[in-house]
Formats: C-alpha cells, structure tokens, sequence
C-alpha cells in the first residue's frame, strides 16, 4: 500500500511537472460549498427549525457549470448522498475532506476514481451527507486533491 501512495504521488508530481512545463491541461474543479448550497436553494430549511436546514435529496450538479476551474468534461456531475435530516447551517454543513478511490484494472492502470466529498461538523468523525463524483469507467482518469488548503480536485487520464 505504502508503493501504491508512493506511485500516485509521483504521477501527480509528473502531471503537475508537464502541466508547467508543456501547457497541459487537465480538468481541475471543487465540490458544493454551503453558500452555493443556499443560493441555489438545495438546501430546504422550511421544514428545519430555525437556523437549520436539510439537503435535497436528489441533488445532482453539473461540474462543468457550476465548479471547474479548467478544462472539465460537460457529462461530470456530483451526485448527493443525504441522510435527508434537519442540520444546523452554522455548524454541520462544513467540508470535512475528500476520500479518492482508484478502481484498477487487471494490467494495473486506473479504471476509473470515485471521489467523495464529506460534509459535518468540523472535529467529528461523523459525516451527515456526501457529494460523490465518478469518472467514466474505462477512461483511466486518475484524480488527486491539489492541494488540501484549497480543496481543488484534478483528474488525469493516460488517453
């Protein structure tokens, strides 16, 4: 497993290195935040108490429309995944972090990456809804988060 981390950061590091040097581009782009959340009215807090509120549930965001940064195919969508209860919008409509799975094939390349953005108070082990992202199966794109202070996602393929 410690290889395996290893590899991805090194072909993370590669990319970034030829997006500099070359001009590449790969799509970069961010998951929902609370404040797109209200504006757009996906969270519903007529039926919360006061100062709460709950999620769609059938919340799915275009990337390309609402958070790419650069270059992001217009097929690519979040996908919520809500407990559908009340929550308090100060407190647990918080990013936590992003869990990026790499789904291989047989000869070891990235089929595909699902990537999750969890979302609950801040110092809980506890998430009361995600975002989920997949990358087209057989695409080989491979995501990493660029940089954990800014939450910025980017997806590379070997096509």
């Amino acid at each position: 497993m410690r290889t395996l981390g290893k590899n991805i950061f090194l072909y993370a590091t590669l990319i970034l290195f030829s997006t500099m040097v070359f001009g590449v581009r790969w799509p970069v782009f961010l998951a929902p935040d609370k404040e797109f959340l209200l504006k757009q009215n996906y969270i519903d807090t007529s039926q919360c108490p006061p100062g709460e509120g709950k999620l769609n549930p059938s919340i799915v965001l275009n990337i390309s429309q609402f958070f790419c940064k650069t270059f992001c195919p217009s097929k690519w969508s979040w996908i919520v995944n809500s407990d559908n209860k009340c929550h308090h919008l100060s407190t647990d409509f918080i990013f936590k972090n992003y869990v990026i799975e790499y789904i291989f094939n047989q000869d070891g390349t990235v089929n595909y990456s699902l990537v999750t953005a969890a979302y609950g108070r801040e110092n809980s082990p506890t998430s009361f809804f995600t975002f989920k992202f997949m990358t087209p199966v057989g695409e080989y794109w491979g995501c990493f988060e660029m940089n954990p202070a800014l939450h910025f996602i980017s997806c590379t393929n070997d096509i």
